[in-house]
């Protein structure tokens, strides 16, 4: 099972939701007959529209390869899975200055696929073991059709779904949360502390503690929280004021409120 781009061919810099089509393949030749003429998604999404909320289920990963692997190396690496493997639209063509192999593998995992932090989890492990693009770690992926399919292979082992760890959830929750800027309003003790460096009543450690909270609260990233909070003008008598003790408070401050967001 798969989803097929059921609309006008998209353009190169289009990337479109809806509306993707569940449709079966019992045999990974017909896997590769359909990846091959149709813009696809390996997973199966609510209302036929593509995005992370409206994940179901995922028979299949796919994994691309943008001048990180030879072709040939490849064919050699996944030769005992079943999987297929096709050429992308830009394989040996020019694309950003650079010639080379460019293809996607698609592998087919042991079992369906119901959670969709598992899967994003399984897909990440693979693209670290096979310096993969990162790109193809997100659930919501698609992927344009294949210029030509080298490789079918039906009988291989398959690929197991490995379940997302509680720490390794807990490392993307904070990944999220350092590629992202002030989202929301903070909190006027926030910021006047910030501006001031007033201290609380409770001393000065639990006052970066309750600040750090606030501002990755309002949707501060750890690297912005630890660096304003360096810059406040705060007194640091008996503080080393050093940045890894700020973020050391800042990350745990990050634990708190995702266990909080989500009732642990």
């Amino acid at each position: 099972m798969i989803s097929l781009f059921h609309g006008k061919k998209p353009l190169p810099d289009e990337h479109p939701a809806r509306p993707f089509v569940v449709t079966s393949t019992p045999t990974m030749a017909e896997l590769a007959r359909l990846i091959a003429s149709n813009s696809w998604t390996p997973a199966a999404f609510r209302y036929q529209h593509r995005c992370n909320a409206n994940w179901l289920c995922a028979d299949f990963v796919a994994l691309d390869f943008d001048n990180s692997m030879h072709l040939e190396d490849a064919r050699k690496i996944f030769c005992d899975m079943t999987c297929v493997i096709g050429t992308s639209i830009n394989h040996q063509r020019e694309k950003n200055g650079v010639v080379c192999d460019r293809f996607r593998v698609v592998l087919k995992l042991t079992e369906r696929c119901k959670s969709v932090d598992d899967y994003r989890y399984t897909v990440q492990q693979l693209v670290k073991r096979h310096d993969a693009d990162w790109k193809s770690h997100d659930p919501a992926h698609y992927f344009r059709a294949c210029r030509e399919i080298v490789c079918v292979n039906e009988a291989g082992y398959t690929e197991d779904i490995q379940p997302e760890t509680p720490y390794a959830r807990h490392m993307r929750m904070v990944q999220v949360a350092r590629s992202t800027g002030p989202l929301l309003k903070i909190s006027c003790r926030a910021e006047n502390f910030l501006k001031t460096g007033q201290i609380f009543d409770d001393g000065r450690n639990c006052t970066i503690r309750d600040i750090s909270r606030d501002l990755y609260r309002a949707g501060w990233g750890i690297d912005k929280i630890v660096e304003e909070i360096s810059k406040a003008p705060f007194d640091r008598q008996g503080f080393c004021g050093r940045g890894d003790d700020i973020r050391r408070i800042a990350m745990n401050s990050a634990k708190y409120v995702e266990r909080m967001r989500h009732g642990k």
